[in-house]
């Protein structure tokens, strides 16, 4: 399967499919609006990429990769693409894209409570079946906590991971996003 990134700007005719995937997949709570995404991403080491196989539109990803860090954002697939190896896929061209540098993602942690825990767990799984490894830290902010997850390129450094942090702070804040304000908290 040969994934290919492209760089969505405002004259992008993939821009509508994005954002419908963005309102689809995301609840309220935690989506950022797509314009605005737009936006950050003509000024900023953030990207907002459309995904595509040939001329699949499989989803879509933002990216902020200013450092040996690359905070995946977000990413979503498809609906009617998901189960079909795609994310797979995806994570694999990422890592293309950026060789050498540490991919770092959230999930929502698993809390049996939750309504959605079968979805948590399914998606924990398939990160961890990728590769991917618990920080064992949450990324907390507004009320809000997520498992932070990394490709082990090499170990997690939640010093740098905080950094980081920092500077999406100021981007988030520059974009009218007020009151995020992220903090790191050890699991268990």
């Amino acid at each position: 399967m040969d994934i290919q990134f492209l760089h969505i700007d405002s004259a992008s005719d993939l821009f509508d499919r994005i954002d419908a995937l963005n309102i689809s997949a995301f609840p309220e709570y935690e989506r950022m609006e797509s314009r605005k995404l737009l936006e950050m991403s003509s000024s900023s080491s953030l990207s907002l990429l459309a995904i595509m196989a040939g001329e699949l539109f499989v989803g879509f990803t933002v990216i902020f990769c200013p450092s040996r860090l690359c905070y995946v954002f977000f990413l979503a697939i498809e609906p009617s693409l998901r189960g079909r190896s795609y994310g797979s896929a995806v994570l694999d061209a990422l890592r293309k894209r950026y060789p050498g540098k540490q991919l770092v993602l959230d999930i929502e942690p698993l809390e049996e409570q939750s309504e959605n825990y079968a979805q948590r767990l399914r998606r924990k799984q398939f990160y961890l079946r990728r590769g991917f490894v618990s920080s064992k830290y949450l990324f907390c902010y507004c009320g809000l906590g997520f498992e932070v997850m990394y490709d082990p390129v090499r170990s997690f450094d939640a010093l740098e991971y905080l950094s980081l942090l920092k500077e999406v702070k100021k981007l988030v804040l520059a974009y009218g996003y007020e009151g995020f304000n992220p903090v790191l908290k050890r699991i268990g």
